[in-house]
């Protein structure tokens, strides 16, 4: 069962196949099915080279692999697609917990690099906020906490600013203040507890994705299409 899907910069697409504990990338020129396995692939279980249910993947720019291992509790970072280079960058192999230096099953995420900076924003789902981590950093630091529901889907668009889809609201959120005030983010679609099959409505939004022109793409799982405000 995949889950997270990214399109990379050549027009080939990279899948968090959930399920077979892998990242797959499919290529955009040699023919349908055309599918070769990046990272994982050798089992569930919590060594570098193993994944537990991976949520999310992005390739960047520079060849790095990062990958949403939620049932580890952690952000894998693999230095290419065919190095043994694989480190963890936020969380602890594992361990989960409310700690800043700690994740607890991450889902969405979001990289951004700035010059030699490597920043990561996660959708820290169980504990019910939005984090960033620095990338050589022990510990994250929090961009909204005490959400009334568990984000999992997360963008950043080119302005800067961030979106999560709240899974159990059955919303997807921008956030207009950092940190725990309760006007910390605008619903952008969806009405909150009011998860529905209505256009209007959204049901257990599971991801969610930014445009250059700013449109916002979200995708409305328990009612199994997708969509775009």
């Amino acid at each position: 069962r995949p889950s997270g899907v990214k399109m990379t910069a050549d027009g080939s697409i990279l899948v968090a196949d959930t399920k077979n504990d892998r990242v797959r990338l499919c290529s955009a020129t040699a023919g349908p099915y055309s599918c070769i396995t990046l990272a994982g692939g050798n089992g569930a279980g919590k060594e570098k080279n193993q994944f537990q249910t991976p949520y999310m993947a992005i390739l960047n720019q520079a060849g790095q692999i990062y990958v949403a291992d939620t049932g580890n509790n952690r952000i894998m970072r693999q230095a290419s697609p065919a190095s043994a280079d694989k480190q963890t960058v936020a969380g602890v192999k594992s361990r989960s917990g409310e700690g800043l230096d700690l994740l607890d099953n991450p889902t969405g995420m979001h990289v951004v690099t700035t010059g030699s900076s490597v920043k990561v924003y996660i959708a820290d789902s169980r504990n019910k906020r939005v984090v960033v981590w620095t990338v050589g950093q022990s510990q994250g630091e929090d961009i909204v906490t005490g959400l009334a529901g568990r984000p999992y889907g997360l963008a950043v668009d080119r302005l800067g600013s961030i979106y999560y889809a709240n899974y159990d609201l059955c919303t997807v959120e921008k956030v207009v203040k950092e940190g725990s005030d309760p006007a910390q983010s605008a619903v952008m679609a969806g009405t909150p507890q009011q998860c529905a099959r209505a256009l209007s409505k959204l049901d257990k939004p599971a991801s969610v994705a930014v445009g250059p022109d700013l449109a916002v793409y979200i995708v409305d799982s328990s009612n199994d299409r997708s969509k775009s405000v």
